[in-house]
């Protein structure tokens, strides 16, 4: 076993014994979350989005691209996770896009991020594949969390 593979798995088994001992509240409401406000990440779109011809409440699909991490490099976010939303608001040609789900290791949650490439919207054209900003505008649950609660972890 290569030394980055073996200190890998040694970071994920303490991951899970320090997330069971200090992890976040176990809660789990709407509300709360350990992966903050404000947070900041990229995500791919899986479809294209035209601001001339979208409709409101069109859904949209993106996964992340970066993985998010708590300071002491336990990962909070994988890289590939599911975002699903629509367009939450459209005023002439000019578009805002909002995420409203998550899917974590396969259980669901919601969130709320949106598309922070400008403040007003955005006209044009977006691809299949095209790289966004997006921004988490209140707190959501981690992989950690996520697993602890599928656990049963109290």
């Amino acid at each position: 076993m290569s030394l980055v593979r073996a200190a890998s798995l040694a970071l994920v088994l303490c991951a899970a014994a320090c997330g069971a001992l200090f992890g976040p509240s176990k809660q789990f409401t709407e509300a709360d979350g350990d992966i903050p406000e404000g947070t900041m990440f990229r995500v791919r779109l899986e479809a294209p989005v035209n601001s001339r011809y979208a409709h409101l409440n069109e859904p949209i699909r993106a996964r992340s691209l970066d993985e998010v991490f708590t300071d002491t490099g336990i990962i909070m976010l994988p890289r590939h996770t599911l975002f699903t939303g629509s367009i939450h608001d459209r005023r002439g040609e000019k578009v805002w896009l909002e995420f409203d789900s998550a899917v974590l290791d396969g259980q669901p949650q919601r969130v709320r991020a949106r598309f922070v490439g400008t403040e007003n919207g955005f006209i044009g054209s977006l691809h299949a594949g095209d790289e966004i900003v997006v921004r988490l505008d209140r707190p959501m649950w981690s992989i950690v969390a996520v697993r602890e609660r599928a656990a049963g972890v109290r």
